[in-house]
């Protein structure tokens, strides 16, 4: 079931980088955010959806379309920027 696989990896990911797993407080916040940025995909990748139906962010994000190349340098550059200042 692939709802129980993601629980489980995202499980597995908090222990590693947090220590510990979620409360059950700070996973619907997750899911909250995970939701609200669904909305923005389906608005401005899939044209689904009224943009005042839209919630509010309190960060920029660009939504968009890209190559995978282009996608996979972006994520490499950033990658790179990061590990150069936090040792993993």
């Amino acid at each position: 079931d692939y709802i129980e696989m993601e629980e489980k990896m995202l499980s597995m990911l908090y222990q590693h980088f947090l220590g510990k797993d979620l409360t059950e407080e700070e996973r619907a916040l997750v899911d909250q955010v995970d939701h609200d940025l669904l909305k923005y995909d389906l608005f401005y990748l899939l044209n689904v959806g009224e943009e005042a139906d839209l919630p509010t962010l309190l960060s920029y994000y660009e939504f968009g379309k890209a190559s995978f190349q282009e996608i996979e340098e972006r994520y490499l550059r950033r990658y790179e920027a990061l590990s150069n200042r936090v040792k993993l």
